[in-house]
């Protein structure tokens, strides 16, 4: 949002100037406040209403399958480290 307000303001910037913007430099909190006030009252908010779609369904729960057991990669890995582990021959003790 802040990229679309930088934005929108580089593009204002160049097509007026900052003449027409000093002015709220100059002004108060509370006299921007009741500007702002002003400008929220024009909103016509039926323009910006919110999305038609409804609250989000719950995700389906999977069923367990014996056939095809869900395995973590980390317990995956573990036991092809044991395995290799494993195969490796024992060093040689030295005399």
């Amino acid at each position: 949002m802040a990229d679309d307000i930088a934005r929108v303001r580089e593009g204002m910037m160049i097509a007026t100037g900052e003449e027409p913007w000093a002015v709220f430099g100059t002004m108060t909190v509370e006299e921007l406040v009741e500007v702002l006030r002003q400008l929220a009252k024009n909103v016509r908010l039926s323009k910006y209403q919110r999305s038609k779609r409804g609250p989000k369904k719950p995700p389906t729960k999977r069923k367990y399958n014996k056939k095809h057991p869900h395995v973590t990669t980390s317990k995956l890995l573990a036991g092809r480290r044991e395995k290799k582990r494993s195969m490796k021959p024992n060093p040689k003790p030295t005399p």
